[in-house]
């Protein structure tokens, strides 16, 4: 079975989703992990020793003016500053174009099982299971409504997971509150 497992991180560190991955894997499923490249810190294809193989999509084709984009970077503390109107239609092409990319390799695969990895890969992972009629596995590691810096979105969130986990041929979840609060 060819599974689709999507991150919203560079995968470096997901421990969580290594450890699936790999029993996946070692179950004798084909497994590929697609996440975000950062040049000069993530390569953008590679095979892990446990036979996972890692597809990464840059952020956006911009990704290497991102400085002259974004300006200095924010204070370590303090409050966050509130971004301007450029850069949240820039921010929001940049991830709209990495979502795409991500959609477009996830189909091309034609993965029996796609499974999300929270709800900011949950729409791009039902649309990739639907178009490559593979099923969806929706892998809820918190509660995204009440996340930090979702703050904005809190109402987009809820609607989301409402709309689209009852879709989700499973759910998994890290513990029995958690479960119970999506039920």
């Amino acid at each position: 079975m060819r599974i689709a497992m999507f991150v919203w991180n560079e995968f470096r560190n997901d421990a969580r989703v290594l450890k699936e991955a790999e029993t996946l894997q070692n179950a004798g499923h084909e497994v590929t992990v697609f996440a975000l490249h950062t040049p000069g810190l993530t390569e953008e294809r590679e095979t892990l020793a446990s036979g996972v193989r890692v597809v990464r999509t840059m952020r956006s084709p911009l990704w290497r003016f991102r400085s002259r984009v974004a300006g200095p970077p924010a204070a370590p503390s303090g409050p966050v500053p509130k971004l301007s109107r450029r850069r949240r239609v820039l921010r929001t092409l940049a991830r709209s174009w990495t979502h795409a990319m991500v959609l477009m390799r996830m189909v091309r695969m034609r993965p029996h099982v796609v499974h999300s990895h929270d709800v900011n890969t949950l729409p791009t992972a039902w649309l990739a299971s639907v178009l490559g009629r593979g099923k969806l596995v929706y892998d809820a590691h918190e509660i995204s409504t009440d996340r930090e810096g979702y703050a904005g979105f809190r109402d987009l969130v809820g609607w989301v997971e409402k709309k689209l986990m009852p879709r989700a041929a499973a759910t998994i979840t890290t513990t029995d509150a958690r479960a119970k609060f999506f039920a």
